[in-house]
């Protein structure tokens, strides 16, 4: 019960780190997407952004991802992953 409560907190917080700013037209974008990832059915969200098909290579002492599919809920990815890699503010 405690890690379904810590992957469903996951999902969620997920969702709440991405910020809405920018141009008029992306922060519509950022709201829905917002929207649509907090409201996410735990096992969607599991098939479109946990489940990504991917390869991993180690070459030339780096490490490379890549998605070997592409889905409209990647780019959700990419926008998470862009809003929880920024440094926090004070």
């Amino acid at each position: 019960m405690v890690m379904a409560a810590l992957a469903w907190n996951l999902k969620s917080w997920l969702g709440l780190s991405i910020t809405e700013a920018g141009p008029p037209v992306a922060r519509e974008k950022r709201q829905s997407d917002k929207r649509r990832l907090v409201r996410m059915d735990f096992r969607t969200f599991c098939q479109s952004l946990i489940q990504v098909p991917a390869q991993i290579l180690n070459s030339g002492r780096r490490l490379i991802y890549r998605l070997l599919t592409w889905t409209p809920s990647v780019e959700i990815l990419f926008r998470v992953h862009e809003c929880v890699s920024r440094p926090l503010r004070h």
